[in-house]
């Protein structure tokens, strides 16, 4: 947010390309516990996995772009650019299925129902920059990079992290 308001078109609707690597995740059973519990409950179990989720994103470097629902879709190397964009998202989807554990370890003891996680990882071009009116302006990727993105994912079980080739084959610093 702070590279996006000092930069002097920062406000500026309109959008660039950019290579970039998308992360999504998405909980498994957790649709059907949020349409049968209670809602303060329901809520709060999501608040916490979300504020969990959120601090591992930011810590890598990346930019939340959305929650939608009990889905992060998290970006690398845009608004703030970073050459090892691909190797921070593989470090962040690592780093949020060991928080997984805990946080079910957590839910358990409470006597809360576990929920897995699945990570889909791909890199490539997109179109970033921002989208909508006067009244209301959001940061946004859009293009192939973050569709192939959220098919990846959805290919995903539980506790498993695909994914593609492009992103596979980015440089990595401990190579």
């Amino acid at each position: 947010a702070r590279a996006v308001l000092e930069s002097p078109d920062g406000l500026r609707l309109g959008g660039r390309k950019r290579e970039i690597t998308v992360l999504m995740s998405d909980l498994r059973g957790y649709t059907r516990f949020a349409e049968q519990g209670d809602p303060t409950t329901v809520m709060a179990v999501l608040n916490d996995y979300l504020r969990r989720m959120a601090d591992i994103v930011i810590a890598h470097g990346g930019t939340i772009n959305e929650f939608i629902g009990d889905a992060i879709f998290a970006v690398f190397g845009a608004p703030v650019e970073h050459p090892d964009h691909a190797e921070r998202a593989a470090a962040t989807a690592l780093a949020m299925q060991r928080a997984m554990d805990g946080l079910s370890a957590d839910l358990a003891a409470r006597g809360q129902p576990r929920f897995e996680m699945g990570i889909g990882l791909h890199t490539g071009e997109a179109v970033v920059g921002n989208i909508g009116s006067e009244q209301r302006t959001k940061y946004a990727v859009v293009g192939a990079a973050v569709n192939l993105a959220a098919r990846v994912e959805g290919c995903t079980v539980g506790g498993q992290i695909l994914m593609t080739a492009a992103t596979a084959a980015e440089p990595c610093a401990a190579r």
